[in-house]
């Protein structure tokens, strides 16, 4: 399938010293800005200052955030209690610097959040949807705040003149730390957003600093696999297999490009490989499942798939897979329930109303039909499939100009889609347009589509 398929934060000036806010009143209109104060040790230098103070700021922004959003009744649509927010918007917010200001004793950093309230909870929507992505980033909020305990107390056996010099050692490698942290969410936090680019730029960052972190190349593998580059996505998931054999997600990783690249044997060794590491991990089953499925096996598609929503019963993809499966095989009361199911877990889940509507075409009830696939476009209006299904669904419902229209745009989304030229120009033939019928036929022949070569083949005309 072809288918390119806060409330606001108070206006308010914070000033702090290592104690804690003490807020001050902001002026009418002012933007949201806090400004911080740290008092640096004699082993801490500006650069040191900064990286403190930036993710103090971090936090006491996403505290503020979260605050806000559980007044204003935003985190129920999240799905996440306040601590949970507050954690994931610790690394996902972003800074911008508005003034600092240095002078050896005392650093003062003024900054503000960079993008609006909206924007950030998009991408906290994004993150959610990619449940490995989130709890890396809530275990990489954790880490950087025992990071931050650690400086925090090197910092005070410095002051009390008790600090030895491996501690100071350890001050700086906490700090280089924290850095590769703060770093490692941004990759993630691009990758779940889909800039693949940014994704793969930040995490070979990252690697530079810890080459000896398998997550860092299972991750980058993701990347490099949602960007196309297979050869890319197996060398990283090599890597990671190789840094810890242990490590259940990079032969996942593996297991879903060779599954994409035709290989299903060598697919099933590599998800197998994962189950055995990690039996409860509930996508191995899903894609162990998927993989069943195409080689025709759903009964062993039926079962790994119930046992993926077992494992985790909110995996809405994991009941799409089930109920195609489920539909192949004729049971088609289990098929629409759960298709029904994925959508009343997540209301986006496109895939699962278009396959509602394949299934409503087979039984011939096409106005069921074109509700589903209208759905679809509502949610992704780049899906290409959908529009040449309800274009074909209309055509049979009498409504040719409709038909017309969705069979068009179906082709000017995906060029190559022989089905929507073949039955654009049954169509044009229900409307007398026989020249454009032809021509939709002969080039749906040239793409390879059987019926439209058999048509033109049995009237000894050439395409």
């Amino acid at each position: 399938m072809k288918c390119s398929c806060l409330r606001p934060c108070i206006l308010v000036l914070f000033t702090l010293a290592m104690t804690g806010p003490v807020p001050t009143p902001a002026g009418a209109g002012a933007s949201p800005v806090i400004q911080y104060t740290f008092h640096p040790c004699e082993i801490d230098s500006k650069h040191s200052s900064r990286i403190i103070a930036l993710e103090r700021v971090k936090r006491i922004l996403a505290s503020e955030m979260a605050e806000n959003l559980e007044q204003g009744g935003r985190l129920r649509q999240l799905g996440v209690d306040k601590d949970g927010a507050a954690a994931l918007l610790t690394l996902l917010v972003q800074v911008e610097t508005v003034h600092e200001k240095w002078d050896g004793t005392v650093y003062t950093l003024t900054a503000r959040p960079s993008g609006g309230t909206d924007d950030l909870l998009k991408v906290v929507r994004l993150v959610r949807q990619d449940w490995h992505i989130e709890q890396e980033l809530v275990l990489s909020a954790k880490r950087a705040e025992v990071i931050l305990q650690e400086i925090d107390e090197i910092n005070r056996e410095h002051r009390e003149a008790r600090v030895e010099r491996p501690r100071m050692y350890r001050y700086y490698r906490s700090l280089e730390e924290l850095e590769a942290v703060s770093a490692y969410a941004r990759g993630l936090t691009s990758l779940a957003g889909g800039r693949l680019s940014d994704a793969v730029e930040i995490l070979t960052e990252v690697i530079n600093r810890a080459p000896g972190d398998a997550r860092l190349y299972h991750y980058r593998g993701v990347a490099h696999a949602r960007m196309g580059d297979e050869a890319r996505a197996l060398m990283d998931y090599d890597r990671a297999i190789a840094l810890d054999r242990h490590y259940a997600a990079p032969h996942l990783g593996r297991g879903e490009v060779l599954h994409g690249q035709g290989r299903h044997e060598e697919a099933l060794a590599e998800i197998q490989s994962a189950v055995s590491i990690d039996p409860n991990l509930a996508e191995a089953y899903l894609l162990r499942g998927i993989v069943h499925d195409i080689a025709g096996k759903n009964r062993h598609a039926i079962d790994d798939l119930t046992r993926a929503i077992a494992l985790d019963p909110g995996l809405a993809i994991a009941y799409v897979h089930r109920g195609n499966a489920y539909s192949k095989r004729g049971y088609h009361r289990q098929a629409f329930g759960d298709f029904h199911r994925a959508i009343s877990l997540d209301s986006r889940m496109w895939i699962a109303h278009f396959h509602a509507g394949e299934l409503h075409q087979r039984r011939r009830s096409f106005s069921k039909a074109r509700d589903e696939y209208s759905r679809v476009i509502e949610i992704n209006d780049r899906c290409s499939l959908a529009y040449a299904n309800r274009g074909r669904v209309h055509s049979i419902l009498g409504e040719e100009e409709k038909a017309l229209e969705d069979f068009a745009r179906a082709i000017e989304l995906d060029p190559s889609l022989a089905m929507a030229y073949f039955n654009r120009g049954l169509t044009h033939m229900k409307l007398g347009h026989m020249d454009q019928a032809l021509d939709d036929q002969k080039v749906a022949a040239r793409l390879g589509w059987k019926a439209a070569q058999d048509f033109l083949s049995a009237k000894g005309i050439k395409w």
